[in-house]
């Protein structure tokens, strides 16, 4: 009786231990399978919070887009009259012309005139040799505004002689080589954004050119005012130096000079938009 009792006992404690331990797998199968539901669901969440975030950047990035392209074609849906306007006043903007006078042209037989001054800046261009007088020359000389100003140099600073020798500029049998006419009395010259453009030409000319050119659609990029120059100018449009404020400035066609394809003139977002509010 004894044994039977005892035999019962080990029956219902085994039993007892395996319901428990059963149990206990159970619980753990469940609270596994839970926090893995959990963790699915959190994946899930991010998943979805990233998608979104995705596709909010997809669509600001794709407005963005349609809205420069709108810009960039801007120019070649205008009218030859708005297009000239929008020349003129990106030229009226940058500063880059001037109007000549008597005082602007000065004839000597002395090659090296202008380049020892060293207390201004300014341009000395020769515009041909008088075949009457071979030995004279026509030089236009005016004082040059550049974007990276130097009147705050010291004038027997060496680095700054330096840089203002280096806007001196000298060129050969000079003339508008749009019209091929010399320039004279009363005649409205523009130059380049890029200091490192020797070139002057008509302004009207310039504007005419600019409005005629074939136009396709043009990279919006912001400026960088230290962005680095190739040596090799054959094909540069590189930007001109210019103020601090022009980081914010969106520059939606470079022009490069027809003659060293430098940069010459950039219409921007402000200025075309300037143009449009003034009802041009």
């Amino acid at each position: 009786m004894n044994n039977s009792t005892t035999i019962m006992n080990n029956t219902t404690s085994e039993s007892y231990d395996v319901s428990t331990s059963h149990e206990m797998n159970n619980t753990w199968a469940i609270f596994i399978s839970i926090t893995a539901l959990c963790s699915l669901m959190i994946f899930l969440i991010l998943l979805c919070i990233d998608n979104q975030r995705l596709k909010m950047v997809a669509i600001r990035v794709a407005n963005e887009a349609n809205s420069e392209d709108r810009t960039a074609n801007l120019l070649g849906k205008m009218s030859l009259k708005q297009r000239k306007e929008v020349y003129e006043q990106a030229f009226l903007s940058n500063g880059n012309y001037i109007t000549l006078t008597d005082s602007h042209l000065f004839e000597s037989e002395n090659k090296e005139i202008g380049k020892n001054c060293r207390s201004c800046e300014f341009v000395d261009i020769e515009l041909g040799d008088d075949d009457e007088i071979a030995s004279k020359s026509v030089y236009l000389i005016f004082e040059k505004q550049r974007y990276n100003d130097t009147a705050h140099c010291n004038t027997d600073d060496s680095a700054c002689n330096k840089q203002k020798q280096q806007q001196v500029v000298t060129t050969n049998d000079i003339s508008c080589v749009i019209c091929f006419e010399d320039f004279s009395v009363d005649d409205i010259i523009v130059w380049s954004e890029n200091n490192e453009c020797p070139h002057f030409y008509h302004k009207e000319c310039m504007i005419d050119y600019l409005s005629l050119k074939r136009r396709q659609k043009e990279v919006i990029t912001n400026t960088n005012p230290r962005e680095d120059q190739s040596n090799d100018h054959s094909a540069d449009t590189s930007r001109p130096e210019r103020t601090i404020d022009d980081e914010h400035i969106t520059i939606i066609e470079d022009n490069p000079c027809p003659t060293c394809r430098r940069n010459f003139c950039s219409i921007t977002t402000e200025g075309l938009n300037l143009n449009l509010v003034n009802g041009n």
